[in-house]
C-alpha cells in the first residue's frame, strides 16, 4: 500500500497525529477528545503559536479548527484531570459531561472516593452535586465521608411526575412511566364502577 514518509519533530509530529484523528473519525469518546486537545495545545505552546496572526493563541487555533467555543475546549481538557474510573464512566455515559468537569477539581483521593460512592449506592452525582463537592473542596472541608453522604442522598422526584402519581410509585416496576400508571389505575376504577372489580373475594357493586 502507498505510503507518506515525512520528516518531523515531536510537535509537528503530535499535531499530525491529533488532525489525523480528529479528522477521520466522526464519533470519539470525550475522553479521546480530551486527550487530543491537550497533546495539541501543548504541542502548539511548545514549538510557539504559528498563525497569520501573531497575537492568535493556541486555544483560538483550536477554536477555528474544531469549531467548539474556547469554554468547551478548556471544558474537555479538564477531563484529562480525571481518574481513568471516572473518565470511563463518561464515556460510558456512566457520569454526565458537566458534573464531571466539576469533580476534575477534586483530588485523585476523592475522586476514587466519588467512585466507590457511585458504586455502592448505584448513583450518578448531578450536577448541583458535583458542584458542592468542588465547593467543599476548595474549603477544604470535603471529606470521604460527606462524599459518601452526599451521593447516598434520595434525588427528588422529577417534577414531570404530579404528586398523585408520585404516591402510587411503590406499588409499580420502577420503569413504569406515570402515564402508565395512570392507564392502569383509571383501568381499574372502570372495573370498580362498573362492578366487575372483585375486592377480598366479594363483588363490588
Amino acid at each position: 500500500m502507498p505510503i507518506i514518509v515525512r520528516d518531523m519533530d515531536d510537535d509537528n509530529a503530535a499535531i499530525t497525529m491529533v488532525d489525523s484523528n480528529l479528522e477521520q473519525r466522526e464519533q470519539l469518546l470525550f475522553s479521546e477528545k480530551a486527550w487530543a486537545y491537550q497533546v495539541k495545545l501543548e504541542a502548539l505552546n511548545h514549538q510557539g503559536v504559528k498563525s497569520a496572526n501573531p497575537r492568535q493563541t493556541s486555544v483560538q487555533i483550536l477554536c477555528e479548527q474544531t469549531g467548539e467555543s474556547k469554554n468547551q475546549i478548556f471544558r474537555l481538557v479538564r477531563l484529562t484531570h480525571l481518574i481513568a474510573p471516572l473518565l470511563d464512566k463518561v464515556d460510558s455515559k456512566k457520569l454526565a459531561f458537566n458534573p464531571a468537569v466539576e469533580l476534575s477539581y477534586l483530588s485523585q483521593t476523592e475522586q476514587a472516593a466519588v467512585v466507590a460512592a457511585m458504586e455502592k449506592h448505584e448513583t450518578q452525582p448531578s450536577l448541583s452535586q458535583a458542584t458542592r463537592l468542588k465547593k467543599m473542596m476548595q474549603s477544604g472541608e470535603l471529606t470521604v465521608e460527606k462524599i459518601d453522604a452526599m451521593l447516598s442522598e434520595v434525588k427528588k422526584t422529577p417534577t414531570s411526575e404530579s404528586a398523585g402519581s408520585a404516591r402510587f410509585r411503590k406499588y409499580f416496576p420502577p420503569d413504569y412511566s406515570s402515564a402508565q400508571m395512570e392507564d392502569i389505575i383509571i383501568s381499574l376504577l372502570k372495573d370498580w364502577q362498573s362492578g366487575q372489580l372483585q375486592v377480598e373475594g366479594t363483588v363490588v357493586v
